[in-house]
């Protein structure tokens, strides 16, 4: 049975490795955006999704690059440079964005121009009001500088085209057009604005690596070579790379650290160098065989989870340990194995339920999480039961006197009358105080902890342009493009209120470019009404303009289709065509101040997407959902241990992480720390790790009480060094987590020498009760 069990364990080993090697030699896609451990496909609709997904690629599939000097030629020209450059690489698909020029737009929609009103001519006509748009077309012919000509008055004598053009500014700065690049000029230097469109994922580890590599190498060449010029950029790449950075950085002091640390107190205790192999051996193959697992079951690893991978070294530790220290015990490396397999079987399958249930959750980063933990105790718990024994040669050996007195001494403490009942005093005055303070928070943007300095340039350039687009849009889902125009222009009409009222600074849809049909008829059922006949006669005859001639405009309408090249790309990013043939319309908002108030808007085909709200009502959800499966989970377990102990004992065993779990949320409420979905996943591990103390302590008969409570102390400690440092992190998701392990594991720890007590004083017995 021994030899089948090394075998199992050599193939498994081999079989993980390959994998790793495999993934690790073809490339390995290491997904950095934190919103991705999030819930996916939760928004409803499959168009909802399909939108949704083209939104974000092209939200995040492009750089904005801001090039400053004091003379405009040097900008353009260091501009051209950079762009050329990124383009012969391969980085970005192409140049800088296509843009139209003012000619070009007059020119395309000119045949169209009679079905063409501003918002504020169209109001004024549809009130009756023609007298003040004849005043406002004779004070823009008659101001100073006034651009209209003879021939233009005669085809257009109220400027209504001209005044048309001239709203369709969606809110940004007026920029000039040199060499394909917006410019914008200001007291003592100018700015040219590169926008490029990515060539790979901004999101890809090996796109990151290549891109950022390549831009960086440029933007000193050229800060070198043009003295003066400055470099300012912003984008969803910037962003993951630096994540990605900090992400590694992390994990590799995370795993370091806690080796570090693992290996001075091993070498402490047991005075030599193998149990410091062993219990690298075990945590060594926790950590391959739970990577090999993640990348068979998903497409790429997220950075998170290896963070917590790198972590899970202070819990796979803790077998070998168990093991180690019944070297201080009579028996050989056989009989070590035997005299843990009760207690430590529980408590890997304690802790693999605990690291399970996060798979509930259709977080896919939390699923990693989760096998990545799962199998990695496993095949740490295969390691220290099959391979250790083999490998031990080492004979008993006493205590360490330094040790055996520390052991001792804490054993009279935790059995001290003062400590049984003033440790759980101590805890309720805790949970009374810290619970009736706590703070609940499930805002995602807490998960994101962007850069100081990469927000700066994003704050500034969105200040240059004058565009600072929001995360919330609206989606307008329709049969047809007319039937979406028309609805737009119906949620325009509420949208210019709300602008008026400083609860948005502006928005973007293509219905300004592009007036429905209908809209289009109106406009020239009200032009006719009450801007033709005599009243026309009359205005023409006091501009001394006479008789129009012959009308030369068309029939027809402008459609998104006759829009100029330069507006093309406005049209595909602010519609399209979904799978399940829908025509899908976007709203692009700036500056949103009151979510609500848009939030109200939203009726039959008009949908307001708030993605930061909508993950937070889902991480509330799950947050709720997470403690009632804990509560379960408590139920369940105590009834498993309840056919070993017995209901009472095993209550009294379950007992220890259920106080963990109810203290720990009060602790963090007096550090004045929020409780949120991330502490709650946190407080499953509590309870797994809280139950393997407990079991330890119980297992041990009375004359090896040192022993387990010496190999506790280390398991502790190594997981207050892993899961402690996590608390450390940058990303709060890892420092929530952290963060409530190690308030948990300190508590869990004192208590468990004390459920012993009372546990022996239940049975009458010095030892647990046998199977």
């Amino acid at each position: 049975m021994r030899r089948i069990g090394l075998a199992l364990w050599v193939l498994l080993m081999l079989i993980a490795l390959s994998v790793v090697a495999h993934r690790l030699v073809s490339g390995l896609r290491l997904e950095t955006n934190i919103l991705a451990l999030l819930p996916q496909g939760e928004s409803g609709a499959a168009w909802q999704e399909e939108a949704r997904a083209a939104m974000q690629k092209r939200a995040t599939g492009h750089i904005v690059v801001v090039l400053t000097h004091a003379r405009p030629d040097i900008a353009v020209e260091a501009a051209r440079e950079l762009a050329q450059a990124l383009t012969g690489a391969g980085l970005v698909t192409s140049g800088p964005r296509d843009a139209v020029e003012w000619s070009d737009l007059a020119t395309s929609y000119y045949p169209y121009r009679s079905g063409l009103l501003s918002d504020q001519t169209r109001a004024l006509l549809r009130a009756g009001d023609a007298r003040s748009v004849e005043a406002m077309a004779l004070a823009r012919i008659h101001a100073p500088f006034g651009l209209a000509d003879a021939a233009q008055l005669r085809d257009d004598p109220y400027l209504l085209f001209a005044d048309y053009v001239a709203g369709l500014s969606d809110g940004s700065r007026d920029m000039a057009r040199i060499d394909g690049f917006n410019v914008l000029t200001q007291p003592e230097q100018v700015n040219v604005i590169v926008d490029l469109a990515l060539a790979g994922n901004s999101f890809s580890s090996r796109f990151q690596t290549r891109f950022l590599h390549r831009f960086d190498q440029l933007s000193e060449r050229l800060v070198a070579q043009y003295p003066g010029l400055s470099i300012k950029q912003t984008g969803a790449v910037f962003y993951a790379a630096r994540a990605m950075q900090e992400a590694r950085s992390e994990a590799s002091t995370i795993g370091v650290v806690s080796i570090l640390a693992i290996i001075a107190v091993t070498f402490a205790v047991f005075r030599g160098v193998q149990p410091i192999g062993l219990a690298l051996l075990a945590i060594g193959a926790g950590l391959v065989a739970g990577m090999a697992a993640v990348l068979l079951l998903f497409d790429g690893l997220h950075l998170m989870a290896l963070v917590f991978g790198a972590a899970l070294v202070g819990v796979s530790v803790d077998y070998a340990f168990h093991y180690c220290c019944q070297r201080f015990a009579p028996g050989a490396p056989r009989a070590r194995a035997r005299a843990i397999a009760p207690a430590l079987s529980l408590g890997v399958a304690s802790s693999v339920i605990g690291f399970l249930t996060m798979t509930i959750a259709p977080f896919d980063g939390l699923r990693q999480i989760a096998v990545f933990s799962s199998v990695g105790l496993g095949m740490s718990f295969l390691t220290v039961m099959v391979v250790l024994p083999r490998l031990d040669r080492s004979r008993q050996r006493p205590l360490p006197r330094a040790v055996e007195l520390l052991a001792h001494r804490l054993t009279r403490f935790w059995q001290a009358p003062r400590v049984i009942w003033g440790l759980p005093v101590v805890l309720l005055v805790l949970l009374a105080g810290g619970l009736g303070s706590l703070r609940v928070s499930d805002d995602v943007r807490q998960l994101q902890n962007l850069p100081a300095d990469l927000r700066a340039q994003e704050r500034d350039i969105a200040q240059l342009t004058g565009v600072d687009r929001s995360a919330q849009f609206f989606l307008i889902a329709q049969d047809s493009t007319e039937r979406a125009l028309i609805a737009e222009e119906e949620l325009r009409d509420a949208l210019d209120r709300l602008v008026g009222q400083d609860v948005l600074a502006g928005y973007t849809a293509l219905s300004r470019l592009v007036p429905s049909t209908a809209r289009q008829i109106e406009n020239r059922a009200l032009v006719a009404k009450h801007l033709s006949g005599d009243r026309l006669l009359a205005y023409r005859d006091g501009l001394g303009i006479g008789a129009a001639g012959e009308d030369t405009r068309s029939a027809g309408f402008l459609t998104p289709d006759r829009l100029p090249q330069g507006l093309r790309q406005a049209v595909t990013e602010l519609s399209q065509r979904t799978a399940d043939g829908k025509t899908v319309h976007v709203i692009a908002l700036r500056s949103v101040r009151d979510p609500a108030a848009l939030a109200a808007l939203a009726k039959g085909a008009v949908h307001f997407i708030d993605p930061a709200a909508e993950i937070s009502t889902v991480l509330s959800t799950y947050r709720v959902r997470t403690l009632l499966l804990l509560a379960v989970a408590f139920g369940l377990v105590w009834v498993i241990l309840g056919l070993r102990y017995g209901p009472r004992r095993s209550f009294l065993l379950v007992a220890v992480p259920a106080i963990a779990v109810l203290a720990t949320p009060a602790v963090l409420a007096f550090l004045g720390e929020p409780f949120t979905f991330f502490n709650a996943m946190g407080l499953l591990l509590v309870f797994a790790l809280g139950l393997d103390y407990a079991l330890f302590c119980a297992q041990g008969d009375t004359e090896h009480v040192p022993i387990s409570l010496l190999a506790n102390c280390l398991s502790a400690l190594s997981t207050i060094l892993a899961f402690g440092l996590l608390a450390l992190s940058q990303q709060y998701a890892v420092h929530a987590f952290g963060q409530t392990i190690l308030v948990g594991v300190l508590v869990a720890f004192g208590l468990a020498p004390i459920s012993r007590h009372s546990i022996r004083r239940l049975s009458h017995d010095a030892t647990p009760a046998k199977p």
